[in-house]
Formats: C-alpha cells, structure tokens, sequence
C-alpha cells in the first residue's frame, strides 16, 4: 500500500492497463486453445466425410465447429455445387480474408497499451521531477524534505510500475503475433487441401 500511495494517481492507469493486457492474454489463449482442439476434431471428421464423398455432413461438419476454418470450408463446400473452379478459389480467398481478424482480435491493442503504460510511467517520472526540483529550489526545511522524497518515491514507482506492465506486454504482443500466424498458415494450407478434393485433383 505505502508503494502504491507512493506512485500517486498515475499509478491507476498503469494498473488498469496492466489488468487490460492481462485479460487479453488469458483470452487470446484460451481462444487459440479451443479452435486448435475443434479444428483437429473437425480435420479428423472431414477427412472421413470426403472418402465417401458425403459433402452433407461435411457441411454440418464445418457449420457445427464455428472456428475460422470451418466457415471457410463451408463456404468452399457449397461453393462447389454452383461455382465454376477458378471462381469458387476466389469466394474461398474472399472469405478467408473475412475471417482471419477472428484471429488477431485484440492482439494490436497490446501494443497499443504497452506504449501507453511507458508512456504513463515516463509522464510520471517528468511529474515527480518537477516537483523534485521545485522543492529543492525553496530550501531545506524538513518539510520540503518530506516532500521531495515523495517527489522522487512518484518518480521511481511510476517509472517502474509502467516497465512492469509494458515488458511482458510486448512479449505477449509477440507471442500471440506469432501464434496467430501459425494458425493462419494451417488454415491456408489445409484449405489448399479441401479444394484440391473438391475439384477432383487430389482423392
């Protein structure tokens, strides 16, 4: 408490930002968690339905997953009864690109706060030295040198509270970056493979 009082009311955006990121986190992966186990259930599924060409239950596949993935091999399956090749692979892309934000939602606003939160210690560290500063220039009573230690206790919490927050906010930025594109790339390539058996090149 004598820490958190130390850091002034600066200090509550910085928390709030921290709670932010936090949740964005414990989302994103338990998101990523939840689309990896329906999506290899549905890849298992699919691959069943087609070796007996059964487009139907594949369709009811697909729809019942509600992943990324499965919208998109819905629409190529129904695609299929009414498109020609070429424009059936344009609905596909088309669709793909709808539905890939469903993996970053969120993602670049942790960015976003771990600048603010720098931002906010940084702002912080420039109060508490002006006050610093302003207090050292009307003497050295010892009430002056209460203050000044409050000034510098202001400048070095928020300073550090705001690190704390944005480094392993970036590292998160990353990780989940990353985890985004990997899945994204899966589902381009497993995609490929759908329309490779819907067009009759790959059995």
């Amino acid at each position: 408490m004598d820490i958190l009082s130390a850091g002034g009311l600066l200090l509550l955006p910085i928390i709030v930002c921290g709670l932010l990121s936090a949740f964005i986190v414990i989302e994103r992966v338990f998101y990523f968690r939840a689309i990896d186990r329906r999506d290899e259930e549905l890849e298992k599924s699919l691959d069943l339905a087609f070796a007996k060409y059964d487009y139907v239950t594949a369709e009811t596949l697909c729809t019942s997953a509600e992943t990324p993935l499965g919208i998109v091999l819905k629409k190529a399956i129904q695609s299929k009864k009414k498109l020609a090749e070429a424009d059936m692979r344009e609905v596909v892309q088309n669709e793909m690109d709808l539905v890939v934000p469903m993996f970053d939602r969120w993602i670049g606003f942790l960015s976003t706060i771990a600048n603010v939160a720098m931002l906010l210690g940084l702002l912080g560290t420039v109060i508490g030295n002006i006050r610093a500063f302003s207090v050292l220039g009307e003497g050295g009573s010892l009430l002056n040198q209460e203050i000044l230690a409050e000034a510098i206790a202001q400048s070095l919490v928020t300073t550090a509270a705001g690190l704390i927050v944005a480094i392993p906010t970036f590292v998160a930025f990353g990780f989940l970056s990353r985890a985004s594109e990997k899945r994204i790339s899966e589902m381009e390539r497993f995609v490929t493979t759908i329309l490779l058996k819907l067009t009759g090149r790959l059995v």
